[in-house]
């Protein structure tokens, strides 16, 4: 998937400072997106996404549609938001054909699950090899992304500041564009750049796709912040990519479209209540499982060894805690932490000691 190859990649760019890599992706996602530019990465202290990486090219990609069979709707929905990226800006047959198909094509895993529809895999291997042969084309000629007149970055705009945050658990990264991709419609069509229709078109097909349009996570601290945070990743400008006034054509939002600054922040602030109030129609416009479950032991209740009255277990548990952080943020917090408790510990000792050699004393005799 793109996690594993971005890992990898990063870790190959660091290996004596250049290793050679072939990648074969094995998830959606991964098969038309994440395998194909040269750009390797990972999130940085649990927080910040992609905030560590490099450009370090693969010797080559392998790519087995076959594999698509073993993959969850989940994850294969999880894919299709990035072809809707894609077909939205740069293809309009494309889009017209995942507005046909798109129910089938997660259903029965783009033709090749058992069951599948005369004719859909056809389908699904033309959207798939169109979308990739398109990312080429886009990536090729701009591979250090010294031009930040980037297509493949709608939906990157906001999108980065609150995927990581949502709860219980962060969302899927196609939900998370997704959202940013059908605000970023709704804020064309506000300022009068886009039709309200096309607006609905492009809403519609995340829709029906199953993907998230929104999310609570998407607040409007978390739009400010994104604001500022691209600006400054982009050469001091936004750089919003939206449809040109039609599908398959791609235009740009920069700050000299509004009188200032500040008029920019208040139109997307106000486009963000609008497009709130337009999901509130829709039940809230989250999608069909938006959250990365995989790993997370949903049901089973962890119970601190403190509150079963064991604090030697409970001091045990934190350390081990501690030796299971993937960043050096989660363990300066989990140090922290066995520090409190320590201290209280002690304090509790210092204070109960009379009443402590009293019980003692009691269970002796």
């Amino acid at each position: 998937g793109g996690l594993i190859t971005d890992i990898c990649g990063t870790a190959c760019a660091l290996y004596r400072r250049s290793t050679a890599y072939v990648r074969l992706p094995t998830t959606l996602i991964g098969m038309i997106d994440a395998a194909i530019a040269i750009k390797v990465g990972g999130n940085l202290a649990e927080k910040h996404k992609n905030r560590i990486g490099a450009f370090h090219p693969h010797s080559g990609v392998i790519i087995d549609f076959n594999l698509l069979k073993t993959l969850s709707e989940a994850h294969v929905r999880n894919g299709v938001a990035e072809l809707i990226k894609i077909f939205t800006l740069e293809h309009a047959e494309c889009f017209a054909l995942l507005e046909q198909h798109t129910e089938d094509l997660i259903k029965y895993k783009f033709g090749f699950a058992e069951g599948s529809p005369e004719g859909l895999r056809e389908v699904g291997q033309t959207i798939a090899k169109m979308c990739v042969q398109k990312m080429l084309e886009l990536e090729c000629p701009n591979l250090l992304e010294h031009d930040q007149n980037r297509a493949i970055a709608y939906g990157h705009t906001w999108s980065p500041v609150y995927e990581l945050t949502a709860k219980p658990m962060p969302i899927h990264h196609g939900h998370a564009i997704s959202i940013d991709m059908c605000f970023s419609a709704t804020w064309a069509a506000k300022e009068g750049w886009i039709s309200e229709s096309l607006r609905d078109r492009v809403h519609a097909q995340f829709r029906r796709a199953g993907l998230s349009r929104h999310h609570d996570c998407f607040t409007t601290e978390k739009l400010h912040y994104g604001t500022k945070t691209i600006l400054e990743r982009r050469d001091g400008d936004l750089y919003a990519a939206i449809p040109d006034g039609e599908v398959g054509k791609c235009r740009f939002i920069m700050v000299k479209d509004f009188a200032s600054r500040a008029e920019m922040d208040a139109s997307l602030e106000s486009a963000l209540e609008l497009h709130r109030n337009l999901m509130r129609l829709e039940g809230g416009g989250v999608g069909m499982e938006p959250h990365i479950t995989d790993g997370f032991h949903r049901n089973r209740k962890v119970v601190s060894k403190l509150e079963l009255g064991t604090w030697a277990e409970r001091l045990s548990e934190m350390v081990s805690e501690t030796a299971g952080s993937q960043s050096f943020e989660t363990v300066k917090s989990k140090v922290g932490q066995i520090t409190s408790w320590w201290d209280l510990t002690a304090e509790y000792l210092e204070k109960n000691s009379t009443k402590l050699g009293a019980a003692v004393q009691k269970v002796l005799k």
